[in-house]
């Protein structure tokens, strides 16, 4: 029995079964920095937390409504843009620097952090996000 034509059907369908899941959980590249990948999730999730912290900053701050409500939202993605590339850059020189104990240092600060009780209430009003999202 031949099974060749099966066997191309099989790869045709893991092969989009395969994309469908990247693009689905947003795993596919956007941006490159210096050969380091940015995802579209981390985008997204980064657009998500400016988002809410402008809105939060907007409605909490008296006198900042007005003239800050002309921010459109292709200058947020500009400004996230522009962001994860500052930190990739940042990112990449720290761990020329201090290499090894560049994990201990950062953990340290996230330790000291969730210490404070008031921070997941803090982090989650500003930005949206959990405390462990930090660690990341």
């Amino acid at each position: 029995m031949n099974y060749k034509p099966y066997l191309i059907f099989l790869s045709f369908i893991t092969l989009g079964l395969i994309v469908f899941s990247v693009a689905s959980f947003g795993l596919y590249p956007i941006l490159s920095v210096d050969g380091s990948f940015v995802s579209a999730r981390t985008f997204w999730k980064n657009l998500k937390a400016g988002s809410i912290y402008y809105n939060n900053l907007i409605r909490n701050v008296d006198g900042i409504g007005r003239e800050a409500s002309t921010l459109s939202s292709t200058d947020l993605e500009i400004s996230v843009l522009t962001q994860l590339v500052e930190n990739k850059l940042i990112a990449k020189e720290l761990k020329k620097e201090i290499d090894k104990n560049l994990n201990l240092l950062v953990q340290s600060k996230i330790k000291r952090f969730n210490e404070d009780l008031k921070f997941e209430e803090i982090a989650k009003t500003l930005y949206g996000l959990k405390p462990r999202d930090f660690e990341k």
